[in-house]
């Protein structure tokens, strides 16, 4: 698994052979849930069709013609001099190539930071 070049986050490094396999199933049965905090421009409109649970957001949309699917909801908009910014917490269903910064630019014109 990778992280862009200027995220930051854990890194979770397997010691032992079946330390390895244990974690590899869990990622390949998706028992391990990844979470991402992000600051983007402008405030990503909800749609009241795809509300998940709470106040959590779905982009269901497909990138490189394969199917990717995020979650998303806002934490907090504020302002900084004249521009619009928010925080976002994200959980991608999926691991497409750079999807939770090309999901928020393409499908809500709300790039990241």
């Amino acid at each position: 698994h990778r992280l862009d070049k200027l995220t930051s986050g854990l890194l979770i490094v397997a010691k032992t052979r079946p330390a390895l396999s244990n974690l590899s199933a869990q990622f390949r049965d998706r028992q391990i849930e990844k979470t991402y905090t992000a600051i983007c421009y402008n405030a990503p409109a909800t749609d009241n069709m795809q509300n998940h649970e709470d106040d959590w957001q779905c982009i269901d949309g497909s990138l490189d013609g394969k199917s990717a699917i995020t979650f998303w909801r806002v934490l907090k908009e504020f302002q900084h001099k004249s521009i619009k910014l928010s925080l976002v917490e994200l959980k991608p269903r999926t691991g497409r190539y750079r999807q939770l910064r090309r999901h928020l630019a393409l499908a809500k014109n709300c790039p990241i930071v």
